[in-house]
């Protein structure tokens, strides 16, 4: 479950809560005035019966909300830093820091950029295989057939293992 998920789950259940704290009546998102006979509904945050706890709910809400959006834009930064990285070196290097972004690329979410950081470092990554250091071909290899088994999209698990099967030989 990636982080913004998890942050509006969690938000989700915040308002939950708030809901059925206010349903209960444990604080009042309406009032009855005197000078009429009708209920009139207020937001529970401007009220001036409104409950400590709904404000410091939803100041919750906002801060996990901010952090994870925070996290999303880092982890993306952190990719794009990370493909750069392999586009910009030859050899050995270029294999070792394949490793990292085909780590990360197993956990991404997003099915479209998988495929376009893919098809930027696949052959840039072929073109290094000879140069790989023995020592690092398993751990590209385990990494690369753990990225196969989490995509959902066929031909990209396919051209996956393919160069999987190329390191074997």
């Amino acid at each position: 479950m990636s982080p913004l998920a998890r942050a509006g789950a969690l938000g989700g259940l915040l308002f939950a809560g708030a809901a059925r704290y206010a349903r209960q009546g444990l604080c009042r998102p309406w009032t009855r005035y005197a000078s009429s006979n009708t209920l009139q509904l207020r937001p529970v945050f401007l009220s001036h019966h409104s409950d400590v706890l709904t404000k410091v709910l939803l100041a919750a809400v906002v801060i996990i909300a901010i952090l994870a959006v925070l996290r999303f834009v880092r982890k993306h930064e952190n990719t794009k830093d990370a493909v750069a990285k392999v586009l910009g070196t030859v050899g050995p290097a270029r294999c070792l820091a394949a490793i990292k972004v085909v780590t990360a690329l197993k956990q991404e979410a997003n099915l479209r950029a998988t495929v376009a950081v893919w098809d930027a470092i696949e052959l840039p990554l072929v073109q290094a295989l000879p140069d790989c250091p023995p020592s690092a071909k398993p751990i590209l290899m385990n990494a690369l057939d753990a990225l196969a088994k989490a995509t959902a999209n066929r031909e990209l698990a396919k051209r996956v293992m393919t160069l999987r099967n190329g390191l074997m030989s």
